[in-house]
């Protein structure tokens, strides 16, 4: 992105035609005075006018076509007036504003300014077409951009509009005046894109030499890293042209002012996202220009009837194909398929179709922790706009560390973790795959609402913004961007009652009822507590060291040794291998005198035995490596 530009259009208008604004207004008081109807106390019925002086109250601009600039300039005047009464002079002076209507051409310069009209400017009128910044940057609103998208595809390339089909961005660019030419913007792939407005000498990185270089390019140019297409593929080329086109076609004013300042201004620089900036009230000039850009490009290249008509196609397919009446079986498979057909990227395609209706594609397609979470649905309205039923590793233990309701309820061990989501531990939601790995039932990933609990999903700005290497996407969370999401567990309605099934359902398991038996029966020493479990489990040695990656002689010497200060990781091993609950794992631990509520490490391995405890030793191993921490044992 571009450095913050912030320049002033009023300031350069009133520098350059004060006295074109100032002679108008004087002939217009001159010629109109009667009308205005200007007087004071003793000058009642003034026989002529003329301006004093005029004071700069304010620039109203507005958008117009091609390079002309339409804007209203609004002035204080003092004028004196003149009555001549029974051989009696009397003058007087009054304040009037008035509203200067110009137009001008905005072109390496400000050309051809006129004023169109003149009139009495009303201190309480809403003016509806103030519609730029002072900065000549539209407003545009989110209600407005299908309008919008759909007036420039009208206007340059009007067959998109008439029947699904994906745009060609090389013709697209062509009708509107502009060439493409590929160069490696940076070093570290950090800019997919730059709009040239102005002739200039450009740097790019040569990778055969490894090192920077320059290059002279032609206004009108959208240069484009053929990076993007190997790191983000073809969806993510034709999006960072057609954001540039935007570029041009919405912000080139704001650059042919900024040449009024400084005729060395020439390009934006972009990082192209699929994305909102998180805050509008905080959004600078140049942040909202990416904003437009980034949220009309995708609509560009799927206008929403054309993409609505086609989605409604495939989806009937699919759904003739596997006999099915509900979206959400096939939806992935949509998605995918209108990714290919409208040369976009899978997530431009998935926010696409909830952008249209297709609620079901909320959870599809969703990449967290380094992979793809797996698609699931809910009904209609269970959870709204920034909410999730996906929260990564890392983020769930902060919330277990930090928010004593979601700690209590994941402590009762009602609940299990799996696939980044926090679903009901009953038979109905949960099975143990052939490995010996839990998954969500089939009946489970269609019925999130009923098994899952949900997040607030918030966004602010990144600390570690502009570290050396990233790729901004919102599928990779991970990446360094200028922005991260933040999880908050709260009781809403929803979770409340996914909270009550749960403990409905988990006190009628047999499990519960004799875990709440046995926590009153364990031995007081820990070598006899673990053969106590190990018997009501039916674990033989051989088989915990297994399922534990320990050895047979460590199990046999935690069995036989009374006395012994047992090393944390591998009494947590020994958990995890035992498969315990919540409350007999505690028990255990602390039968060492180990408490884990203290800490960082502590309160992650808390979340790992309330959440995690019916996993494998690999599957937890995993689990710590993503937190950062080291595996509790590794004896394969």
């Amino acid at each position: 992105m571009a450095d913050e530009i912030k320049r002033d259009f009023a300031s350069a208008v009133w520098k350059r035609h004060h006295d074109d604004i100032h002679k108008a207004i004087s002939e217009h008081i001159e010629l109109y005075f009667q009308q205005l109807d200007l007087h004071t106390s003793w000058v009642k019925n003034p026989d002529e006018a003329s301006l004093h002086h005029i004071y700069f109250q304010r620039l109203l601009p507005y958008d117009a076509p091609g390079d002309t600039v339409r804007f209203d300039v609004v002035v204080s005047a003092e004028i004196v007036i003149y009555e001549q009464s029974h051989s009696q002079a009397k003058d007087g002076e009054v304040t009037e504003w008035f509203r200067v209507s110009c137009e001008a051409e905005l072109n390496r310069g400000l050309h051809n300014f006129r004023i169109v009209a003149i009139d009495k400017y009303n201190h309480r009128e809403n003016d509806p077409r103030g519609i730029l910044t002072d900065s000549l940057v539209p407003y545009i609103s989110k209600s407005q951009l299908e309008h919008i998208a759909e007036s420039i595809l009208k206007q340059y390339y009007p067959e998109a509009l008439q029947k699904p089909a994906a745009v060609d961005v090389w013709k697209l660019t062509q009708n509107v005046g502009l060439t493409i030419t590929e160069a490696r913007l940076s070093k570290n792939e950090t800019i997919f894109g730059a709009m040239i407005f102005n002739d200039c000498t450009v740097d790019y990185y040569d990778v055969d030499v490894r090192r920077f270089d320059t290059m002279e390019v032609n206004r009108k140019t959208i240069l484009v890293d053929p990076e993007v297409y190997f790191l983000r593929a073809l969806g993510s080329w034709n999006n960072t042209v057609v954001h540039e086109c935007v570029h041009w076609i919405k912000h080139r004013k704001v650059f042919e002012l900024e040449y009024l300042y400084n005729e060395n201004v020439r390009m934006i620089r972009c990082q192209v996202v699929e994305k909102d900036t998180p805050d509008e009230k905080k959004r600078t000039d140049t942040e909202w220009m990416e904003w437009h850009a980034n949220a009309l490009a995708p609509r560009i290249l799927m206008p929403y009837k054309p993409f609505k008509q086609k989605a409604a196609e495939i989806i009937r397919q699919y759904k003739q194909e596997f006999g099915t009446d509900d979206t959400a079986d096939v939806i992935s498979m949509v998605i995918e398929d209108l990714h290919d057909f409208f040369g976009v990227s899978i997530q431009a395609a998935k926010i696409r179709m909830i952008d249209v209706g297709y609620t079901e594609a909320i959870g599809v397609f969703e990449y967290v922790d380094d992979h793809y979470v797996p698609a699931h649905s809910f009904k209609d309205g269970a959870i709204e706009k920034g909410q999730t039923y996906s929260v990564p590793v890392v983020d769930s233990i902060v919330q277990y560390a930090f928010n004593p309701d979601l700690r209590r309820i994941l402590d009762s061990g009602n609940f299990v973790y799996i696939d980044t989501h926090f679903c009901i531990n009953d038979p109905k939601y949960v099975v143990e795959n052939d490995f010996g790995i839990l998954e969500m039932t089939t009946y489970a990933v269609s019925h999130m609402d009923e098994c899952c609990l949900s997040f607030e999903r918030t966004t602010r700005p990144n600390a570690d913004y502009g570290a050396q290497r990233y790729t901004e996407c919102i599928l990779f969370q991970k990446a360094v961007s200028k922005t991260v999401n933040d999880f908050q567990y709260s009781h809403t309605g929803n979770n409340s009652e996914v909270e009550a099934r749960a403990a409905a359902i988990r006190a009628e398991h047999e499990e519960v009822k004799e875990v709440a038996k046995i926590v009153n029966q364990l031995p007081v020493p820990f070598n006899d507590s673990l053969v106590f479990l190990m018997k009501w489990k039916g674990m033989t040695v051989e088989r915990l060291a297994e399922k534990a990656l320990v050895s047979t002689k460590t199990i046999q010497r935690m069995r036989n040794e009374q006395e012994h200060e047992w090393d944390l990781d591998l009494v947590m091993a020994v958990c995890i291998g035992l498969q315990l609950p919540p409350s007999l794992s505690n028990l255990l631990l602390e039968k060492t005198g180990h408490k884990l509520m203290v800490g960082e490490k502590g309160m992650t391995y808390s979340h790992l035995l309330a959440t995690r405890y019916q996993g494998t030793i690999h599957e937890v191993n995993e689990y710590l490596e993503t937190t950062g921490y080291s595996r509790l044992s590794d004896k394969e």
